[in-house]
C-alpha cells in the first residue's frame, strides 16, 4: 500500500507561503510569478505592492462606512423634519379649530 502524500522541501514551502501571502492581497498569480522569477527578487517591492493594496482596500472600506453613516444621518434628519412638519401641521389645525 503506497501513500499519496508528497514531501516538500523548505524551498518549496517558502515559495508556497509567498504565493499564499500575495494571494491574500488579491495579487494575480501572473504578477506573483513575474516577481518571484525575477533574478533580483525585491522583497521590498513585494511589500510595497501589498501595502498599496491594503491601503486601497482600507480606503474603499472607510468610504463605504462613511457613506453608510451619512445615509443614516440623512435618514434621521429627514425623519426629524417629517416629525416636525407633522407637529406644526397639527398645531395649525388645532388653532384653526379653536378659532372657529
Amino acid at each position: 500500500m503506497s501513500s499519496t502524500y508528497r514531501l516538500y522541501n523548505d524551498k518549496a514551502l517558502e515559495t508556497f507561503q509567498q504565493i499564499l501571502f500575495n494571494r491574500e492581497f488579491d495579487i494575480s498569480l501572473k504578477k506573483i510569478t513575474t516577481v518571484m522569477e525575477s533574478p533580483s527578487l525585491d522583497r521590498n517591492r513585494i511589500l510595497r505592492m501589498q501595502r498599496e493594496k491594503l491601503c486601497a482596500t482600507w480606503l474603499a472600506a472607510s468610504e463605504r462606512i462613511e457613506m453608510t453613516c451619512n445615509r443614516g444621518v440623512l435618514h434621521d434628519s429627514l425623519q426629524m423634519l417629517c416629525n416636525t412638519h407633522q407637529i406644526l401641521r397639527r398645531k395649525r389645525i388645532n388653532k384653526k379649530e379653536q378659532s372657529q
